[in-house]
């Protein structure tokens, strides 16, 4: 998966933007990692 620095520029914003968007999307789907987000994303659980 992509960290921070290669998601900035995708999304326009600055890289700690970018990590505080992954920090949050981990809170709130309550996972820890890349992997674990594709998992949810595989099974079917994302919304």
């Amino acid at each position: 998966g992509l960290g921070a620095e290669e998601i900035a520029p995708l999304m326009g914003v600055q890289r700690s933007s970018a990590a505080t968007y992954i920090k949050r999307l981990y809170r709130k789907t309550g996972v820890s990692g890349h992997r674990e987000l594709l998992g949810l994303v595989v099974r079917g659980r994302w919304s």
